[in-house]
This record gives C-alpha cells, structure tokens and sequence, in this order.
C-alpha cells in the first residue's frame, strides 16, 4: 500500500517512546487510538484510561475511550464516561 497502514511501526515507535516518557499525554493518546484503529480495544481502553488517570478532567480521553469500551460491549462504562462530560 505504498507506506500507507504500517501499523506495526507506528507501534513500534509509539511504544519505545512511551518507554521512555511513560506519561506523555500525546503519545499516549495516539498509542490508544492506533490500538483503536487495529481492533485492539483492550489495549485502547488501558492507554486511554491511563491518560485519564494523569489527567482526569481530559474531556478529549474520555470521549476517546467511549468507542473502545463500546466495541468491547462495554456500555455501562462507556455510558459513564459520556455522561461525564
């Protein structure tokens, strides 16, 4: 697909920078929505609900984690977040 869904380099890339700052909003924001993107909705929603812990009042996270737990038939928690905001 010429360069187009590398998936698991941006992965790759996203996790090795987590490594090195661990509570780096952005990078853990667009690590959750790649895991969003590949179907991996455990991961998407710990990442995201990691962001939420550091930053609880994060209205983006928590619309962010709403489709995830959803995917996950998840809806009384993916109800809560939206209630929340």
């Amino acid at each position: 697909m010429g360069g187009l869904w590398r998936f698991e380099e941006a992965e790759s890339v996203l996790t090795e920078a987590l490594m090195k700052w661990p509570d780096h909003k952005q990078i853990l924001a667009g690590l959750a929505n790649l895991y969003r993107l590949q179907r991996k909705w455990e991961k998407s929603i710990t990442t995201w609900k990691h962001l939420i812990h550091l930053e609880p009042d994060n209205r983006p996270a928590h619309i962010g984690l709403i489709g995830p737990l959803a995917e996950a038939l998840q809806f009384d928690e993916a109800f809560d977040h939206y209630k929340s905001f």
